[in-house]
């Protein structure tokens, strides 16, 4: 239940909630301290277009015209719909809002000292009479088994259609009362801007009584102060979150050189989308050598070839595809000290850190001849084979740590046989199919997409020169051409082709001999209205008996989000 009480505290003095459960057990909750000095925010709302205002302190009057000053800010889902600085010279003002043009929904009222700092705030629940109406029609109560279901669903405000709009319905079996108590409808103008539960919210809009008046304010009461940094979101500094408009499946990268990574700018950067459609694209990287194709528009999983020149017309690049950020997978890997100890060859004396050894296979083999195509150098001094290492790895450097001996990875930095210069750098060459690459390079690619690797140290790696002082780690993947020089090509998923719900049509099929045990008849999500804001719905009963719910929820072409539901029964 809730309830509220008016008493005025006194200061030095500790309050206390005592409350009594149903078998007479009592607890007692201790109340915030009173403060000396402070801000008392009144606010009711006096009719849909009125909401008074009261705030009363008993700071005392300084010289200072900011501390003698208040802010009061009025917002609705996250728009500011009113601001005033107030001057209380006698520490009290009074202020009746016009809240006529306010959308619906929860107005969030805050009180702010004249330095800014929140000090009240009060949640009022602005009801509107400009809400349609969405009407389910030509139900009736009972239905034999397999019978035909045809129903209307219509949309008006004060006698006229309301056409367009996206709504969706769903009849399924009755089970809980929790498949009624809320909707699209109680989550948009209640849930979604409350903290806690609310027990079925859709009991305060089944009419508009005094009782559901009170009730959704003393919610208020009860969900108000949500205790956010609103100093932070004052600040001059503050950094609003920005999410771009999504028209389209985007592919964005980098064009970079050979070496060291340096990006290419002005580079052609050619986009073909294969399997049917056989679609061309084309555009130029800009300054950072980044290049971006926008608004594409294609079903399921799609091959994709993306190839690009120099402006001088050469292919000696390296193509990035941006990819999504995933969560590394948490895999059992040495700790640091065993690594540095690994780094030293002292591998037997942790249980942690295994060696991995091979022995012949003529599968593996196979693997070595194919990587030869790529290679100047013989045999490696370590090799790893992708098909022994378990599943759930992201990162390459994931699948280096603690596996080769004197191969040392440190957050995002790899040594072979520890530090060999204080001046110049440690990093090993790294190789991907044969084209040299940056540490970046290696560790965008998606282990699954990678063979083998091959570890290359000490006088094995004098082949490569200066480069390979540090060591080699190249990488051969699977393909054998996913570093192929100005070319890159891979899947990419589209969208998902949408699934259509089955829903038997017993007027042109005889199903006799087989149960229909189904207890969701119907599922269509991307219902809309016509011109006079009508729809038809229709459907078949199944062979189970019992009571179902149709539910129909959707938002309006203007944002204004809309719930109903109905009950018949199966089965007499």
């Amino acid at each position: 239940g809730m309830g509220s009480f008016v008493f005025t505290p006194e200061k030095g003095r500790t309050y206390y909630a005592e409350v009594t459960y149903r078998k007479n057990e009592k607890r007692k909750f201790r109340l915030p301290e009173p403060l000396r000095t402070g801000y008392v925010l009144h606010a009711e709302q006096l009719s849909r277009e009125k909401v008074g205002i009261r705030v009363e302190t008993n700071k005392p009057i300084t010289q200072d015209p900011l501390a003698n000053d208040i802010i009061l800010m009025a917002q609705v889902r996250g728009k500011e719909m009113y601001s005033e600085v107030i001057d209380m010279p006698e520490n009290r003002t009074e202020k009746i809002l016009d809240v006529s043009a306010y959308p619906a929904g929860v107005c969030q009222i805050t009180l702010f000292d004249g330095r800014g700092i929140p000090r009240a705030e009060r949640l009022l629940f602005l009801r509107k009479d400009d809400w349609p109406s969405l009407v389910i029609s030509g139900l009736n109560k009972e239905y034999d088994f397999r019978k035909k279901v045809e129903t209307e669903i219509s949309v008006a405000l004060a006698g006229n259609a309301i056409a367009g709009g996206s709504y969706s319905v769903s009849v399924a079996e009755f089970s809980d009362s929790a498949q009624i108590e809320s909707s699209v409808f109680t989550y948009m103008l209640l849930n979604s801007d409350l903290h806690g539960t609310i027990e079925n919210p859709r009991w305060y809009f089944e009419n508009d009584r005094q009782e559901r008046r009170e009730a959704i304010d003393l919610l208020m009461l009860t969900h108000g102060w949500r205790r956010f940094r609103w100093e932070s979101i004052l600040a001059p500094d503050f950094k609003w979150p920005f999410f771009e408009e999504e028209k389209g499946i985007t592919i964005t990268g980098k064009i970079t050189r050979d070496l060291f990574a340096i990006p290419i700018r002005n580079a052609k950067v050619y986009l073909t989308i294969l399997n049917a459609y056989n679609d061309y694209f084309e555009t130029r990287t800009d300054q950072k050598g980044r290049f971006r194709f926008d608004n594409l528009d294609y079903p399921d999983t799609i091959s994709v070839v993306v190839e690009a020149r120099k402006p001088n017309g050469r292919k000696n690049l390296v193509i990035i595809v941006d990819e999504n950020e995933f969560r590394p997978a948490e895999t059992q890997t040495a700790d640091a000290r065993a690594q540095m100890v690994l780094a030293k060859g002292d591998a037997w004396k942790y249980k942690n850190v295994k060696r991995i050894d091979y022995t012949y296979n003529p599968e593996k083999q196979k693997i070595l001849e194919r990587s030869k195509d790529f290679k100047i150098h013989g045999e490696a001094d370590n090799v790893i084979y992708m098909d022994d290492i378990p599943e759930g790895y992201t990162d390459m450097l994931q699948v280096l740590q603690g596996r080769v001996p004197g191969v040392l990875v440190q957050g995002n930095t790899v040594t072979i046989r520890g530090p060999g210069s204080l001046m110049l750098s440690n990093d090993p060459l790294f190789l991907i199919d044969g084209v040299p690459v940056d540490i970046n390079a290696f560790r965008s690619l998606n282990p699954k997409d990678v063979e083998l690797i091959e570890i290359i140290k000490g006088p094995n790696a004098s082949i490569y020169g200066s480069r390979g002082a540090n060591g080699v780690i190249a990488v051969y993947t699977k393909r054998g051409e996913f570093m192929k020089r100005g070319f890159l090509d891979f899947k990419m998923l589209g969208y998902a082709t949408p699934r259509e719900f089955y829903s038997p049509d017993y007027s042109i099929r005889s199903t006799e001999g087989i149960n229909d045990l189904r207890t969701t008849l119907y599922w269509k999500p991307d219902i809309v209205l016509d011109s006079v804001g009508k729809s038809t719905v229709s459907f078949y009963t199944s062979d189970i008996k019992g009571t179902y719910v149709l539910k129909v929820e959707g938002i309006t072409a203007d944002g204004k989000p809309l719930g109903s539901f109905a009950f018949f029964s199966v089965g007499k």
